[in-house]
């Protein structure tokens, strides 16, 4: 949960907002990423997509089968993020918010942690069948 306060300098409207962690479920995949809904808790509007993943770009080349086109550089780099998600609806403030997430993750080790932590939750609790309890 995230409050920003009005007439804050973010360039974002005050209110709350809820990141909400998405996880690959794919047993065979070790994407090593997180999609991070930016959703307004009081009208329920997504307001940013952000995807986020915190190996190196090499790892993601060789994940992606180290194909060289432009089309698979730009999926790259949004997958490796952080980026906008391309292929989901942003709402007029996701750059805002792509910037927000950034200096998070930079200033809250933490919390880059946690989401790493969240994933190899996720996916143990798939291979193993139960659900994932996260913290």
């Amino acid at each position: 949960m995230i409050t920003i306060l009005e007439n804050s300098d973010t360039g974002l409207p005050g209110g709350r907002y809820a990141l909400i962690e998405h996880y690959c479920a794919d047993t065979d995949c070790d994407c090593r990423n997180v999609f991070i809904r930016v959703t307004d808790i009081q009208s329920q509007q997504s307001q940013a997509t952000i995807s986020y993943g915190w190996e190196p770009i090499s790892y993601y080349k060789k994940w992606m089968g180290e194909r060289e086109n432009d089309e698979d550089k730009f999926i790259l780099e949004n997958f490796k993020g952080p980026g906008l998600v391309p292929f989901a609806i942003q709402s007029q403030y996701a750059n805002h918010w792509l910037e927000f997430f950034k200096e998070l993750i930079r200033t809250d080790k933490d919390y880059a942690e946690r989401l790493k932590r969240h994933y190899r939750l996720v996916k143990q609790a798939v291979d193993s069948g139960k659900s994932p309890k996260l913290r």
